[in-house]
């Protein structure tokens, strides 16, 4: 293995994101905030030269000197505990006509701006319109002031090669423009070539106009955020009601059921918060989904730390672990799961295994768990009883 196969990531020459805040970047997993120089893309020039600017050719040089990205921690970390990262994973689309090096922006990844009506826990003012109210009671800096990304400013020919797209928010379906991207695909003839996801807070469902432009893609996945079952999702997606996402997810089910190309996945968020629920997260999904079995992705929250699993002490990881025992018993005895879902979560129990840096990782969750509590009057130790007692109970 040469030095550049430790650090060389396609998504620097195939892939581009644009996030709700104007940064371009290689991939979603990409830290901007250790840099000093902006990547901040201004509207005006195009995507394409800003993308092969110096700022960009210096780190790709470094990476293919085998060089690490200090960007690229989030791979590096997972990898370490030979967690499979998004640098190491298959490119999500077929890019075998290309070589490594050649530019071709095959998987586009868009933050459409950072409108949203939630405030979820796991996320910031950076991303969510919905949580500046508390970043700025709670003097929590954040970046970006629009609320929206002027994607029409993005000529259509600059989707022609490409044939996946991946978009977050905010919330998608609270954009105007991301609606109006829509419809020019589909009158461009592009979507018929491209496979799109979106990830949504499933609080919103689109109208007839922007349905019609979704069903004309190749294929569209519509990853649902959704982070424990009843008020463990209230909590920490705040302020939505069991009651409507249960409504809105229903909509999109129908969807699915009806449309060959369109898959509902459901996507969790796991951090200290919800870990101990997996199981019962899993349930919920299995006798929901019956007859059929649902397509469930785990996603790791690295930041904010205080959230991150593997920074907590070892007798807390092990009353995790203890606890994921007693309730994979409950529901193995109830459901057969499927391979992907097995396999998810054995690297969800590698996670519980790993060790990171973890001085005043205590300190910091109960002071920013309680400033928010009181903030949006909550109260964790009501939802997570389990948690709570396994947090305060004193080493051994």
């Amino acid at each position: 293995m040469s030095s550049s196969d430790k650090t060389f990531c396609k998504y620097f020459y195939h892939s581009l994101m644009l996030t709700p805040y104007s940064e371009v970047r290689p991939c979603c997993r990409f830290d901007t905030n250790i840099y000093d120089e902006s990547f901040v893309w201004d509207g005006e020039s195009k995507l394409t030269d800003f993308y092969q600017s110096d700022l960009f050719a210096g780190l790709r040089k470094d990476m293919e000197e085998g060089k690490p990205i200090k960007g690229c921690h989030r791979c590096y970390q997972e990898e370490e505990l030979n967690i499979p990262s998004m640098r190491t994973k298959p490119f999500p689309i077929d890019i075998s006509d290309l070589e490594d090096k050649d530019f071709s922006f095959r998987f586009v990844e868009l933050g459409v701006g950072k409108k949203c009506n939630l405030k979820c826990r796991s996320c910031n003012a950076s991303f969510s319109t919905k949580w500046i109210g508390d970043a700025e009671a709670l003097k929590m800096p954040y970046s970006g002031d629009n609320s929206e990304i002027d994607l029409n400013s993005i000529p259509i020919q600059f989707f022609k090669e490409t044939k996946s797209i991946k978009v977050t928010g905010g919330e998608p379906f609270l954009h105007n423009s991301f609606s109006e991207l829509l419809n020019r695909l589909n009158e461009s003839g592009y979507s018929k070539e491209i496979e799109l996801e979106i990830f949504t807070n499933t609080t919103v469902f689109p109208n007839e106009d922007v349905i019609e432009s979704l069903l004309s893609f190749k294929h569209l996945q519509i990853s649902s955020s959704i982070d424990g079952v009843d008020k463990v999702n209230t909590y920490l997606r705040h302020p939505i009601r069991w009651e409507k996402y249960l409504e809105t997810i229903r909509k999109w089910r129908r969807l699915e059921i009806h449309n060959p190309n369109v898959d509902i996945f459901l996507v969790n968020t796991v951090s200290i918060y919800n870990i101990m629920h997996t199981f019962k997260f899993i349930d919920w999904a299995y006798d929901y989904y019956y007859p059929q079995q649902p397509d469930i992705i785990f996603q790791i929250v690295h930041d904010p730390s205080y959230m991150n699993v593997a920074r907590f002490p070892e007798d807390v990881k092990f009353g995790i672990l203890d606890h994921f025992f007693d309730e994979s018993h409950r529901v193995y005895s109830k459901w057969r799961l499927s391979p992907i879902l097995e396999k998810r979560l054995k690297q969800l129990k590698k996670l519980i295994h790993s060790k990171a840096e973890n001085s005043g990782v205590l300190e910091e969750f109960w002071q920013k768990t309680d400033a928010l509590d009181r903030l949006r009057k909550e109260s964790f130790k009501d939802v997570f009883p389990e948690l709570n007692s396994l947090l305060r109970r004193k080493p051994t």
